[in-house]
């Protein structure tokens, strides 16, 4: 079986699906199949010694197309990029045999299209790993409008879905949005993504007695932290208490004019940083803050849940009363959920957590055991495998 997995980013590219792309390849891999990945590069020495490093010890191989840095320029080379990548992927597929191919959904809807229309010149079968579903969150996150352009990526999406050999996403709720659609769902797998460690976690002092609340992801407009900052004015005399905020995104710097304003001396808004260094402020928190404005729960899945719990952190979810999140941290109390409808409910939640977690804190080990057993690694990867075997 020829098998070829393509995504835009690949290990050692610091993106959370990059590198559990690693290794859902070597779990492929060992099914014996004849694996290779299609990629991109950033055309760096050590990025280039890692994967020619990884490629003889696990006899993959990777094609890459080299593409230039994205960071600082403007939408119109990022359209470049994208084309440039579509064309090679295409013609890539059409130019060599495959029995199966997986995409996921970066760059969205396109790309999926472009494998699908590959399968029909050389008839293989393709999976279509979901990580988001678009242009349904495209929609709410106010890129675009309901419009034509909407119903006809609608259309073809639909269609990405409908004539995958399987499909996998990771929640119900998504599931359900291929159901509103009219799509069919008898081949759509639920498979969560799996949590992973880069450094040992180390616990913050016992000495400090601050209640550290940390947020680490992107700082955009699906995490609803308009809402959040200004339920955080309410906390912005405390000293018992400090939000910690590690990331980038379109939101950074009217949180930080929010921040100045109010002189919100216990928030701190950090920027962008490493897993490794991610990993350890989670180590120094005591609840990790999953936050998505309404709905987006129905299109994606705040995988940083994942990574909080696996990691043994406890979580403060700001998610949609009924969702899967939210059921899944009130049932198996690792944490709180609130509804991010309103800024009251949103402080309402932080006192309440502050005032139980000063009378009996969350256990880091028994939240870490329940990471294990509903998202651990290998099981997800035995899933993930299976799907190219069934």
């Amino acid at each position: 079986m020829r098998v070829t997995i393509l995504h835009r980013y690949f290990w050692p590219q610091e993106y959370p699906y990059a590198q559990m792309l690693k290794d859902i390849t070597e779990s492929v891999n060992n099914l014996g199949y004849d694996v290779r990945i299609m990629t991109t590069t950033d055309g760096s020495a050590n990025e280039k010694s890692l994967r020619e490093k990884w490629q003889k010890q696990n006899n993959i191989k990777i094609n890459v197309l080299k593409l230039g840095a994205e960071k600082g320029h403007g939408i119109f080379h990022k359209l470049l990029n994208s084309l440039y990548y579509g064309a090679w992927v295409f013609t890539s597929l059409c130019f060599r045999r495959n029995d199966i191919v997986m995409v996921a959904t970066t760059p969205p809807i396109i790309t999926a299209a472009l494998v699908r229309w590959a399968s029909y010149i050389r008839r293989f079968k393709y999976i279509y790993h979901c990580q988001d579903i678009h242009p349904e969150a495209m929609l709410l996150n106010s890129n675009i409008r309901q419009n034509l352009l909407y119903n006809i990526l609608l259309k073809i999406d639909s269609k990405n879905i409908n004539q995958a050999w399987k499909v996998i996403t990771l929640s119900e709720d998504m599931k359900n949005t291929f159901k509103k659609r009219s799509c069919r769902t008898e081949h759509v797998k639920i498979i969560n993504n799996f949590p992973f460690k880069k450094v040992d976690v180390k616990l913050k002092n016992a000495a400090d007695f601050k209640i550290r609340f940390l947020f680490a992801g992107s700082l955009g407009r699906f995490q609803n932290l308009e809402m959040l900052m200004r339920a955080l004015i309410h906390f912005g005399d405390r000293d018992d208490v400090e939000f910690v905020f590690l990331g980038e995104g379109v939101l950074r710097k009217h949180m930080e004019r929010i921040k100045n304003k109010y002189q919100l001396v216990n928030v701190q808004i950090l920027g962008q940083k490493s897993v490794q260094e991610a990993v350890t402020a989670m180590g120094k928190a005591d609840f990790g803050i999953v936050s998505i404005s309404p709905r987006i729960c129905e299109v994606a899945y705040p995988s940083k849940a994942i990574m909080y719990i696996g990691n043994g952190l406890p979580i403060f979810a700001l998610v949609d009363d009924g969702s899967e999140l939210s059921r899944f941290v009130i049932e198996n109390k690792i944490g709180f959920a609130v509804s991010p409808s309103s800024e009251q409910k949103i402080v309402d939640g932080i006192e309440k957590i502050i005032e139980n977690h000063k009378l009996s804190p969350i256990s880091r080990q028994y939240t870490e055991e329940i990471a294990s057993i509903h998202f651990g690694k290998n099981t997800t990867l035995e899933k993930i495998a299976q799907v190219f075997t069934a």
